[in-house]
């Protein structure tokens, strides 16, 4: 018996039936937390975190900014895209948000917890019975679905 499971918390269900799923246009959050760009923190410590403007909140079905200040941070979800002018995604358990600020305490390096646009293409379904993976999560965010039909946890199905 499949139920329906929000996107964000599908991470190693079994997908119960087939959905359409799109190649992004843009890079997706292979991780919730905040896009930056990774120069802007790769001096960051936890001892002494980055401190940035939160400027926008971002769903996998929204559209980013074209543009975003320098210095400042998108709160992402799971499968949601990435603003032209980040590279990377610190993740939420590496941050502290107060209000429109938040604290990053980790490095990240171009690319990480990012899935490229270039790298998803091809794919118009996700098939029934296919475990849901990062990949597989942005994929249905890319194409709009907030929730997803789901049965327990696999045991030995592949995806």
């Amino acid at each position: 018996m499949s139920r329906r499971v929000p996107l964000a918390d599908a991470r190693g269900a079994v997908l119960a039936e087939e959905l359409p799923a799109a190649t992004p246009e843009y890079d997706r959050a292979r991780v919730a937390g905040y896009a930056v760009a990774a120069v802007d923190v790769e001096d960051t410590r936890r001892a002494t975190p980055v401190v940035m403007d939160v400027v926008a909140d971002l769903a996998p079905h929204q559209d980013p900014p074209a543009e975003t200040p320098l210095r400042t941070a998108v709160a992402v979800s799971v499968g949601a895209p990435l603003p032209p002018t980040t590279d990377a995604v610190v993740q939420t358990v590496d941050a502290s948000r107060r209000n429109d600020d938040v604290a990053l305490r980790e490095p990240v390096v171009p690319g990480e917890n990012v899935l490229s646009a270039t790298t998803l293409g091809g794919r118009e379904t996700v098939a029934a019975g296919t475990l849901l993976t990062a990949r597989t999560i942005a994929l249905l965010g890319a194409a709009g679905h907030e929730t997803v039909p789901a049965v327990a946890e696999a045991g030995g199905v592949s995806g």
